[in-house]
């Protein structure tokens, strides 16, 4: 059976804000580090311009795969990213990549309660400002 990956995406507003008409572009993907190639999928990233955040499962915790996908998603922005990889799942984690120039990274952590084995890499949350404006998880 494949394995599926659901990716939700919730957005909270922290305190009192105004309403903004910039967006965001943000991508979930898994990898599936087991049959893939790190430099085959950073060069997916950089062929994928414009993508403010990147949600990335099962990204190996080996062979530089986290700072080759990272300046793969640099490449295609021409930007610096900033990453978080997540310390449960084994070899196989989760991994934020995030355009440093337009968000600020206020905090992060791994919702240990939401796996259902200690193999499993835990949901990763990140919370984040856009430059000058609201904070959101």
């Amino acid at each position: 059976m494949p394995r599926q990956l659901l990716l939700a995406i919730a957005m909270f507003m922290f305190g009192t804000a105004t309403a903004s008409a910039e967006t965001l572009a943000v991508v979930g993907f898994n990898v599936d580090s087991d049959d893939a190639s790190e430099d085959v999928i950073a060069a997916q990233l950089a062929n994928s311009a414009g993508v403010d955040i990147w949600g990335l499962t099962e990204v190996w915790d080996k062979r530089d795969w986290p700072e080759t996908l990272k300046l793969g998603a640099e490449a295609g922005a021409g930007v610096a990213y900033g990453s978080i990889l997540g310390a449960t799942g084994g070899d196989e984690r989760a991994l934020i990549l995030y355009r440093s120039d337009r968000l600020e990274l206020l905090g992060h952590e791994e919702i240990t309660g939401a796996t259902a084995s200690d193999k499993e890499a835990a949901p990763l949350a990140a919370r984040l400002r856009l430059q000058d404006g609201p904070e959101f998880l």
